[in-house]
C-alpha cells in the first residue's frame, strides 16, 4: 500500500483520477498505487472519482482552517461569525473524513 499518514492512517495525496482506457472505471492514484476504483460511466462516476482524488487537499484545508480559526485573525465581527460557523462545519467533515465522527 501507500504511505500513509500517521496520525489519521490515510495514503498522503496529491491524488490524482485516471480513467480506465476502454473500460468504465475510473482509478483514484498516489505516488506509490491505487488509492480506490470508482465503476461506472456517467458524469456523475466521473465527479466521484474527482471528488474522491481531491480528499488530501480538502482535508489539509480545512485543517489549516481550523488553525486560523483556534489563533484568531484580524476582521469584522460578521467575518469572525461567518467563519466561526464555517469551522463548525469543517470539523464536523473533518470527523466524517478521518472515521472520528461521533454516534
Amino acid at each position: 500500500m501507500g504511505e500513509q499518514d500517521d496520525t489519521i492512517g490515510y495514503t498522503k495525496g496529491p491524488w490524482e483520477a485516471d480513467e480506465g482506457e476502454g473500460y468504465s472505471i475510473w482509478k483514484v492514484r498516489s505516488s506509490t498505487g491505487t488509492v480506490a476504483i470508482v465503476p461506472g460511466d456517467s458524469a456523475e462516476t466521473d465527479c466521484n472519482a474527482w471528488l474522491i482524488a481531491a480528499a488530501p487537499e480538502m482535508l489539509e484545508i480545512l485543517q489549516e482552517l481550523l488553525v486560523a480559526e483556534e489563533y484568531g485573525y484580524e476582521g469584522s465581527v460578521l467575518m469572525r461569525i461567518r467563519l466561526n460557523k464555517l469551522a463548525t462545519r469543517a470539523t464536523a467533515l473533518l470527523a466524517k473524513i478521518t472515521g472520528n465522527e461521533s454516534q
